[in-house]
């Protein structure tokens, strides 16, 4: 069982998120259909990984306690605000990287990264209602 009262129950899945994410999109998506160099994926996943182990604590640190039963809201909303705009700074500079800047280009990049961190997002709120729905049905 996840104890939702471990800091280290928190950060396993962020690693394991992300190496399931460069395993299975990275690779197929961005080097086999895209082109892109292996390195380049994965110094991507890793600093997106970076960003996200960072702000976790933050997230830890204001979920639902016995003390607390509704958490701190408006600490969690400012780290999962800060999260997405910091991992959103990340892919755009990884998909700059070594490349002119020119308006288009850019434009075209920004609509792809933001493109990228909804599908990812959605996913990631499907899996936790989910996760959420079974935990409950086994109570």
């Amino acid at each position: 069982m996840i104890d939702k009262d471990k800091l280290s129950h928190w950060l396993w899945p962020v690693l394991l998120g992300w190496a399931g994410y460069f395993s299975l999109l990275g690779i197929p998506i961005f080097h086999i259909w895209l082109g892109a160099s292996i390195q380049k994926i994965a110094i991507c996943a890793i600093l997106c990984c970076a960003v996200q182990l960072l702000f976790t604590p933050l997230m830890f640190a204001a979920r639902p306690t016995p003390q607390l039963p509704t958490g701190k809201n408006g600490q969690r909303m400012a780290a999962s605000i800060g999260w997405i705009i910091s991992t959103m700074i990340v892919l755009l500079c990884c998909v700059q990287y070594g490349k002119a800047i020119d308006q288009m280009h850019l434009y075209q990049r920004v609509i792809i990264i933001t493109g990228t961190l909804a599908v990812f997002s959605t996913a990631a709120i499907v899996v936790g209602l989910w996760a959420r729905k079974v935990s409950r049905l086994r109570q």
